[in-house]
Formats: C-alpha cells, sequence, structure tokens
C-alpha cells in the first residue's frame, strides 16, 4: 500500500510530561513505525506545566489532535488526577478525556521495558532508584535516573523494530484501567497511529463544553 502524500497526512501533537517521554516517543517516529501521520513533540517539562501545554497547542491549532502522554504516578494519583480535572476545565466536564490521554502505570518507563527481556516487567513504583536495578538487567544501563544526561538516549537507541513488536504485544496484555500498577493505554494508540484510516480523529476531537 502507497504512503499517503506528505502534505496530506493528518498533524498530531504528543504533549509529553517530560524528557523520558520525549525521547521515547521521538525514538518510535524516527523508526518510520508511524508513517500515514506527521507528528509534533512538546516536552513539558514536568507533569505541572502538562496541561498549559496542553491548552497552548489547543489555542494555536495547528494540529488536527492534542493528545498527552504522562505518568499516574502512585497511589492516590494527586498529580494524574489534577491533570484530568485541569484538562475537564479546559474542555468541559463532560469530556472525553480519556480519548486524550496516554497514560502509563506508574510510569513512561513501564511501557519502554516492555521492548527488553524474556518476560514482561510489571513495575511497581516510579522510583529510579527502586527500578534502577531492573533497568540495568534489562538495557545493561546502569544507576538509571531520568535526568542524568545520555541514559535515556542509551536506552531509545536499543529499540528495533523487532522489539517494537514484542512491545506492542505486551502493552495490549496490559491494557487496564489507569489505576491498575503495570497498566497502560499506550496500545490503544498504537493501533491508531499504525492504521491509515485516521477517523478515529474524529474522538480527539469529541469533547463537550458545559
Amino acid at each position: 500500500m502507497p504512503k499517503p502524500e506528505i502534505n496530506r497526512r493528518p498533524r498530531i501533537c504528543l504533549v509529553c510530561e517530560g524528557y523520558e517521554e520525549e525521547a521515547y516517543i521521538n525514538a518510535l517516529i524516527g523508526k518510520g513505525l508511524w508513517c500515514n501521520y506527521r507528528f509534533k513533540v512538546v516536552n513539558a517539562k514536568g507533569a505541572g506545566n502538562v496541561t498549559a501545554r496542553f491548552q497552548n497547542e489547543i489555542i494555536a491549532d495547528t494540529c488536527d489532535a492534542v493528545l498527552m502522554f504522562c505518568d499516574t504516578d502512585k497511589n492516590p494519583f494527586d498529580e494524574y488526577l489534577a491533570i484530568k480535572s485541569r484538562l475537564r476545565a479546559i474542555l468541559g466536564q463532560k469530556s472525553k478525556i480519556e480519548n486524550l490521554i496516554i497514560y502509563a502505570n506508574p510510569c513512561s518507563m513501564q511501557i519502554i521495558l516492555l521492548h527488553f527481556g524474556e518476560k514482561p516487567v510489571l513495575l511497581k513504583t516510579q522510583s529510579k532508584h527502586v527500578n534502577a536495578d531492573i533497568i540495568e538487567k534489562l538495557t545493561g544501563v546502569s544507576g538509571y535516573k531520568a535526568g542524568r544526561e545520555g541514559q535515556i538516549d542509551t536506552i531509545c537507541e536499543k529499540i528495533t523494530r523487532d522489539n517494537y513488536a514484542l512491545m506492542k504485544k505486551r502493552a495490549t496484555a496490559i491494557n487496564r484501567p489507569d489505576t491498575v500498577p503495570g497498566s497502560s493505554n499506550f496500545s490503544t494508540f498504537i493501533k491508531y497511529f499504525e492504521e491509515q484510516n485516521d477517523n478515529w480523529l474524529k474522538n480527539t476531537r469529541a469533547v463537550t463544553s458545559d
């Protein structure tokens, strides 16, 4: 099947919570895996900035859809719930914000690690200190800290088309509610990003003002 013309491909903005999410999404885009769409990746540089950056992109109106990629962190999910609350304040209390948020419980590393190892790992915490040994075992990167220069890039360089297929299968298996540890809805969005039919974009605009 021929690729769609570049200037006719829908444009999707992905507002990422931080550099970890930004680097990972850019790594997948760089593999040419989602060629039916153009992507704009925005690093919000912190959970507290995500909804403001999201709102800026909505107002700019330069993309066909604006989505968000963020962590749930740990129960009781105060920061994550605050993000969802601010989204509803922006878009209306009846808005279907579940169509706009890519989540990872407890953190985006849960998705990234699905590329590696003999069996999927389900993280129980976002703590880099606690997860460091798991990350080193699966990726070879020792003493992982999200802010440590080059570490996430080194991990993302290990992503291939083969382990992308592995991650997809595993991500489907953990597509559970955002309150469940070791869960993510990323597989839903992967399906959208891979298909040429862009009718799903209508759901990202299906927001209802109060």
